[in-house]
């Protein structure tokens, strides 16, 4: 099972997750939303997101790192609705 984890950073928002983690959806995940090809993010909140990338912390844990004027309880959101996850 996957277990995610979004925290508010100086600089915007991560996620963390561990577990059984498939490292190719996060990918996927990731790269759908930098080419505006996600439906889990309002507009609104995309627009806010200056940068986004993925880190590999090793032992299967995974960490998005999501910088801009966003809140965590957007993110929070956006995973809910995620396809990928």
């Amino acid at each position: 099972m996957i277990q995610k984890t979004v925290n508010k950073t100086a600089q915007g928002v991560d996620i963390h997750f561990t577990g059984s983690v498939d490292k190719a959806k996060i990918f996927t995940m990731v790269e759908n939303c930098s080419h505006g090809k996600c439906d889990c993010m309002k507009e609104d909140t995309k627009r806010k997101i200056k940068e986004m990338h993925v880190e590999d912390l090793g032992d299967g844990e995974i960490k998005i790192v999501l910088t801009g004027d966003i809140e965590k309880q957007e993110i929070s959101e956006a995973i809910q609705r995620s396809k990928v996850l």
